[in-house]
Formats: C-alpha cells, sequence, structure tokens
C-alpha cells in the first residue's frame, strides 16, 4: 500500500478518512445540543465571575425536539412473502429478539435525526450500531454502500485502528504508536500512510458491504442553531440582570468627610448591610439606590424565540412552552398533525435502507425466498400515539363501517403486532364457542 491509485485500498482509505475527518465535529456539536452540554453562551460584555451563569444558562430544548420525533420512531417487526401474519415473519422476530434491534433501531434513529446519519453494522458476530462521530460511508447512486470506515480505539493494544470494509473483504490498519484521540481535531486532514501498519484482507461472506446508513444526512439540530443559540444568549442576559440585582449601587450625598472632632470618617465600616441594621445620618444627608431592572422584555423575548423553534422544527409548541399547556384542544390536536406528518416523512426516508438491511440478513439466514424487498412490509408502532378513548372510539367507528376485523385492530385501535395476532386468535375462539353454544 504504497500507491494512493484512485479505488484501491489506500485510496479509500484517505478519502473516507478525511470524509471523517470533517464529519466528526460536526457529530459532537450537535451531539452535545442533544445532551443539554452545548457551547455556553457569550454574554455581550464579558466579565470575570460570569462563567458559572453562563453554564447554568444552557436549555436542553434540542433533546426534546429530537425525543419528540424519536419516541414515534418504533419498528416492531417486518411482513415478507413467506409470511404475512398480523405478527410479522416468525423468522424476522426472532431475529429482532436475539439481536435486541428494536434497541439498536432506536440507537440508529436517535443518531439519524442528531447528526443526519445513523450506522447499522452487521458482522458474522452480529449487529451494531456505530456512531456517525467514528463512521463513515460512501454510497453509489442507488443508495448503496460502497465502502465504509470506522475508527476506533484499542485499549487493549492501546492505539488507534480503522477498519476498511469493500465488498466481500475489509483491512485492518493500526497506528505505530499510541493515539489520544480518535480522529485529528482538525477538518478534512488526511492520514500519513506511513503512521500504520495495514494487515492483510479478511474475506466475509457478503457481496456487499454490511454497512447501512440509516437517515438522509440532514440533521435536526444544524438547521435550528441559530434559534437554539439565541434562546441560549436570552436566557443568560435574564440571569446576568438578575445577579446585577443583587450589586444595585447605593450613594450617600451630602454626607460629610469628618466629625465633629475633625476626625476623617470611615464610612465603609459605617453603615452594616443586615437585616436589623440601623444606620444614623447627619442633618440634610440622602441615600441614592439605583432602580431596579424590568425583566419583562428578556422574558417575553425567550418565550417569542421558544414559539419560533417549535414553528421551525414542527414541534408542538405545547411541548416546547409550558404556557400553551392550556391551549385549546382543537390547536393541540392541529399542533400533533404536523409532527405526525414529520415522523411519516421520517419514516419514508428510513424505510429503503432498513427494508435492505433485513434482506440482506435473511439472504444469509439462507432465507433468500423471504429477503424479496418488494414483497415486504415494515411493521411500525403508530406514530399517532392516541388515548384510549380515541383508539376505542375510532374502532368502533371503523368496525361499524364494515372495515376487515385485522385492519381495525392494526390501525384503528393501534394495537402492536403481537396484540393484532392474540385478538385474531381470540375472535376465532369466540366465533368457535358460539358456534358450539349453538349447536348445543
Amino acid at each position: 500500500m504504497n500507491e494512493l491509485e484512485p479505488g484501491s485500498d489506500l485510496w479509500w482509505f484517505n478519502r473516507l478518512w478525511v470524509k471523517l475527518s470533517r464529519a466528526a465535529p460536526e457529530a459532537a456539536l450537535y451531539n452535545s445540543w442533544v445532551a443539554g452540554d452545548p457551547p455556553i453562551p457569550a454574554p455581550d460584555n464579558d466579565k470575570p465571575g460570569f462563567e458559572r451563569l453562563q453554564r447554568i444558562a444552557r436549555v436542553n430544548v434540542a433533546g426534546l425536539i429530537v425525543e419528540a420525533r424519536l419516541h414515534r420512531l418504533q419498528l416492531l417487526g417486518a411482513e415478507t412473502g413467506s409470511d404475512s401474519s398480523a405478527d410479522g415473519d416468525d423468522i424476522v422476530r426472532r431475529f429482532f429478539v436475539e439481536q435486541d434491534l428494536k434497541r439498536k433501531f432506536q440507537v440508529a434513529f436517535r443518531d439519524a435525526l442528531v447528526c443526519g446519519h445513523g450506522y447499522l453494522v452487521f458482522s458474522e458476530a452480529g449487529v451494531l450500531v456505530s456512531s456517525p462521530a467514528n463512521t463513515v460511508v460512501e454510497e453509489d447512486s442507488f443508495g448503496r454502500t460502497v465502502a465504509a470506515l470506522t475508527v476506533r480505539y484499542d485499549p487493549v493494544l492501546g492505539r488507534q485502528a480503522m477498519v476498511l470494509m469493500r465488498p466481500g473483504y475489509s483491512v485492518q490498519a493500526v497506528t505505530k504508536s499510541a493515539y489520544a484521540k480518535l480522529l485529528p481535531a482538525n477538518h478534512g486532514v488526511s492520514f500519513l500512510p506511513s503512521s500504520w501498519e495495514f494487515q492483510d484482507p479478511v474475506e466475509n461472506s457478503f457481496e456487499g458491504v454490511p454497512v447501512y446508513a440509516v437517515g438522509d444526512g440532514q440533521s435536526l439540530i444544524a438547521k435550528h442553531l441559530p434559534t437554539l443559540e439565541r434562546i441560549n444568549h436570552g436566557v443568560l442576559q435574564r440571569l446576568i440582570l438578575i445577579a446585577m440585582q443583587a450589586f444595585r449601587q447605593r450613594a450617600i450625598t451630602n454626607a460629610p468627610d469628618r466629625d465633629e472632632h475633625g476626625q476623617e470618617i470611615d464610612y465603609d465600616n459605617l453603615f452594616e448591610s443586615a437585616p436589623d441594621a440601623l444606620w444614623m445620618l447627619p442633618e440634610g444627608t440622602s441615600i441614592w439606590e439605583s432602580a431596579s431592572t424590568d425583566f419583562t422584555p428578556v422574558l417575553v423575548a425567550v418565550r417569542d424565540d421558544l414559539k419560533v423553534l417549535a414553528v421551525e422544527s414542527k414541534t408542538p409548541n405545547y411541548m416546547i412552552s409550558p404556557d400553551d399547556a392550556n391551549g385549546s384542544a382543537e390547536g393541540a390536536h392541529a399542533q400533533r398533525e404536523t409532527l405526525i406528518f414529520d415522523v411519516e416523512a421520517l419514516i419514508a426516508s428510513f424505510e429503503g435502507v432498513i427494508k435492505r438491511f433485513i434482506s440482506d440478513v435473511l439472504v444469509s439466514l439462507g432465507e433468500a425466498e423471504r429477503a424479496d424487498v418488494s414483497n415486504m412490509q415494515l411493521l411500525w408502532a403508530n406514530p399517532r400515539r392516541s388515548s384510549v378513548m380515541e383508539r376505542a372510539e375510532a374502532a368502533r367507528a371503523a368496525s361499524d363501517a364494515g372495515v376487515p376485523f385485522r385492519l381495525v385492530m392494526k390501525n384503528f385501535a393501534e394495537l402492536t403486532p403481537e396484540e393484532v395476532e392474540q385478538a385474531m386468535q381470540g375472535r376465532v375462539e369466540d366465533v368457535y364457542h358460539e358456534v358450539v353454544k349453538g349447536v348445543g
């Protein structure tokens, strides 16, 4: 590996390393906002001792924007052409349970919402979720992965390692000396081949590259950073104003410099600041105190910015601003509809790559007939999350309208695939008992 020939392994190492070194700092920034640890807001007039105010002025609204969608994105299973029962394909469901895929999909979805991409890696040892901070892929025009790079730190060897995955094989490289960081801090830094030890390629049984990028590359946080920063800045200004009010300026006018004996008066220790302190002032002397500041404009500005963020992010106002929690039911319903449409658009953007992932898994398990993507249907939890009363009323209305029982249980009663299957079995048993009772 001495030549950066286009298409060679070394060329792919360099290309993906540069791409990852550009994406990793952004992923770290977006994750910091969601984790409630964003960059501290800077005051307009920086003064010593304001660092603590800067740190407590950070509001974790970014996490709410992500969680409002993440909790409505739950993949429960899949139906295939070989098994379209209500609870999904049994082999797919078994694989979901064995690999804890419901949880892993949630992690990948979160990465996709926060950073733009979440990565699933299917290896012979099982399914892994790889962070966008240390994984990057190159896709063809059809969205299939043609090369992937994962960088990690090996605590046993005390060295940095990276794995290049290509169709049918993978290549690992480790540093010749210990690295303190996973990636270079600078954007777009090329790696030095002379600093790495490249191992021999290792073949695998996969036809393609078993790394799947979930998401369209658009972070939910990136486009709202100006508004999020403006909210934190407004909160900081309020805290600064409150802190300054604790040190309101006072002045004594017409106070003499010396007492009746001609001695200079020490005013520093003369006026004790205590709740029960009494001050004796010479005749003609008065005290001036600076006026308090009205915080209302700052508070209103922050509330307005929260409403702007809700509109920009298509998140219901009552979830971001408590003042809107007591709004009308019709208004809350309209806001929820916007969120649901957004979640449905996310589901549509995730489905293609998830179907390819499940298809490749089935092929590796020797179930090629079940792997036909055209006959596959993913089973998602209903993103609407209706109340018990809403579901009961919807199911009753749909049943009266003649909608088939299975669709009523699935789409209107919003039961899980397992619950739909149980309802189907229970209905068969009820019919059987009615028949037996009628015959008897």
